[in-house]
């Protein structure tokens, strides 16, 4: 009997195309000596190796690089409660100090209860909620690292000003 799949029963193999395409959840967690030399005007150079760097250190190798560990994570979704203690243990475990949520998916009236349940309690919040229905971006960080002010939002962008505390370097 065939189980659906076309070609005898036989599971298809995936093609090398196939997989380059597929969309996986990834944590990036970046130490900020990546971002010192970088300025606003070379956005897109540092884009690219924020990218090539996700698979840079999962942690902190030592309590003074705890103000330098970023991260990001194409979430997908989180409606789920599930993956609201994921990003809660994420964050802890990894000593972040600035997290930023992609494809959220957040409706307005669930915003603050996610806000405070996925982010240690002293961080402080931004999101791109402006007049749309869903939140698609939701960055938090730790007031006591570094100071961030937003410059700009927009349903698919939000650009912020981020200043660490400890040496006064912008970013």
């Amino acid at each position: 009997m065939n189980s659906g799949n076309k070609g005898g029963g036989q599971p298809m193999k995936p093609t090398p195309s196939m997989e380059s395409s597929r969309n996986i959840n990834a944590f990036a967690v970046l130490d900020s000596t990546l971002l010192e030399e970088e300025s606003f005007q070379n956005a897109v150079v540092l884009e690219e190796r924020l990218a090539s760097s996700a698979q840079a250190s999962m942690g902190p190798s030592s309590k003074d690089d705890i103000s330098s560990v970023f991260g990001t994570w194409n979430i997908r979704g989180l409606n789920n409660p599930l993956k609201h203690n994921e990003v809660a243990s994420f964050i802890c475990f990894h000593k972040l100090s600035l997290f930023g949520l992609e494809e959220t998916k957040i409706r307005s009236e669930f915003l603050d209860s996610l806000v405070r349940h996925c982010f240690p309690n002293n961080w402080i919040s931004t999101h791109n909620l402006g007049n749309e229905v869903v939140a698609r971006i939701i960055v938090a960080w730790d007031p006591s690292i570094m100071k961030i002010s937003s410059v700009f939002s927009s349903p698919q962008l939000i650009l912020l000003h981020v200043e660490a505390l400890d040496c006064h370097k912008c970013f």
